[in-house]
């Protein structure tokens, strides 16, 4: 039986932005001062950004990749592959489908924090469309413009980002693909050599010259027409797909 609420990790760490230091749990002047400076600096971002994108495309560059697909034709690079589709793959590897996969047509799912902002630059110089939301913050809203960009383009997401509980598919998933109509793809990644970050989903930072492993799972659908109890048996099913496909 599928658990709501809960992945590898049962609690979700206190969010940095949390702290105790004013009387609003968000910090002194002083630090609120850096944070605003970050949101709107362009120039740093710009910056940030270019470099970013650099430093990912020479590092992943030197992995080795393999793929294991159970029906390749999902692969949106494959010549038979038809439809848009929804790619889903845990946040700790969000790295991995930035390297692979630009140019193919995908919208990627990001959140509004300021913290996104140079992954949102990076995403769309490495050939994503981006919409930034989140089921925390702009849900509703991102929700339809993804729908709206499922019609003629296909969509990645990490289902449990962007502040976890690491491992565990949120309702929002599966709401779109009942939405669009569109099949759900799981997608894990395998490295033989890495670094992990002490963050909530352990963020994975693949080391120069690993093995990377790519699985793609069988597709989830999600009837349109399908009812809570369905579309929730359904989510289980892919939140239990993710975790086999996930091998370390």
């Amino acid at each position: 039986r599928c658990s709501r609420g809960h992945g590898r990790k049962s609690e979700r760490p206190q969010d940095r932005n949390s702290r105790t230091d004013g009387p609003d749990g968000s910090g002194t002047s002083q630090e609120r001062d850096v944070r605003d400076v970050k949101l709107q600096s362009k120039l740093a971002i710009g910056a940030w950004s270019l470099a970013a994108t650099a430093a990912v495309r020479q590092w992943m560059g030197t992995l080795d990749y393999r793929a294991d697909f159970g029906d390749p034709t999902v692969d949106p690079v494959h010549a038979a592959c038809r439809g848009t589709k929804i790619y889903v793959f845990w946040h700790e590897g969000i790295l991995l489908p930035l390297h692979l996969r630009g140019h193919c047509n995908i919208s990627m799912l990001l959140s509004r924090h300021w913290d996104a902002n140079v992954l949102d630059r990076v995403a769309r110089m490495m050939g994503f469309g981006t919409v930034r939301g989140s089921t925390f913050h702009g849900g509703s809203a991102a929700l339809r413009e993804l729908a709206a960009r499922a019609r003629s383009g296909n969509l990645t997401i990490t289902p449990d980002g962007p502040r976890g509980p690491c491992y565990f598919v949120q309702d929002g998933i599966a709401s779109l693909a009942q939405l669009t109509g569109r099949a759900i793809v799981p997608v894990s990644y395998e490295l033989s050599w890495k670094w992990r970050l002490k963050s909530w989903d352990q963020f994975q930072v693949p080391l120069p010259f690993a093995r990377c492993e790519v699985h793609l799972g069988e597709p989830v659908r999600i009837p349109r027409d399908a009812s809570d109890a369905e579309r929730e048996t359904l989510r289980c099913e892919l939140e239990t797909r993710m975790k086999n496909l996930t091998r370390d």
